[in-house]
């Protein structure tokens, strides 16, 4: 995980959200090289990336997925002018669509609602998982839960691709998981929050299936 990302505002710190992986059992390691990062893990998280990817680093990326690496990949919309993502997600198919989508909100493929959300952009690729509801001014209720049974309404947020024996999966809405609506590592959440945090969960534990430590 991208270590400078935890010490900057809380927009754009991801502390909480790195440790509340370990209630699954799971202990992360921060790296601040990427190749070194490829070894001996499971899986892998990049949120935000930066900086660019020489050509060794996205092979490496890539033979690691290959050989049954597991990647999560999670940007925002608002790095359109500076992500470098694409150079990792191209070669696999995946990408994401840089217009931000301001407010509205997260729905599994069934529909039920996890989270409020703003600063999202549309997936590209792969199979999706979750969805983006956009609110328009002037909408209730009523007429959000209507637009969830049309197929052309929900927006791709977060999909994932098999790639040899690995996985990579893409989400298009890093601030969701920032600091700044986590809260902090000892925030107690309530039942909303509860929602964020067991979308969490469920991406290390159900989709990358990663197993507690012993």
């Amino acid at each position: 995980m991208p270590a400078k990302e935890f010490y900057l505002g809380r927009e754009d710190s991801f502390r909480t959200f790195y440790v509340w992986t370990q209630r699954l059992g799971i202990f992360p390691e921060i790296s601040f090289k990427f190749i070194e990062s490829l070894k001996g893990s499971d899986a892998i998280v990049i949120i935000n990336p930066k900086k660019e990817f020489t050509e060794k680093e996205i092979n490496k990326f890539l033979q690691y997925i290959e050989k049954g690496g597991k990647a999560l990949i999670i940007d925002d919309p608002r790095n359109r002018e500076s992500s470098t993502a694409y150079q990792l997600l191209s070669p696999l198919g995946l990408g994401i669509e840089y217009y931000e989508i301001e407010k509205g909100k997260i729905t599994d493929r069934n529909g039920k609602e996890i989270w409020k959300a703003e600063h999202l952009g549309k997936v590209l690729g792969g199979e999706p998982l979750l969805f983006f509801i956009p609110e328009k001014e002037g909408d209730n209720k009523d007429s959000l839960e209507a637009s969830i049974k049309k197929e052309e309404s929900k927006i791709p947020i977060l999909t994932h691709i098999k790639k040899g024996k690995g996985l990579v999966a893409l989400l298009s809405c890093s601030y969701i998981f920032s600091d700044n609506v986590m809260g902090t590592t000892s925030t107690v959440p309530d039942s909303s929050l509860r929602n964020l945090y067991d979308l969490e969960f469920w991406i290390f534990r159900d989709l990358l299936k990663l197993k507690r430590n012993n």
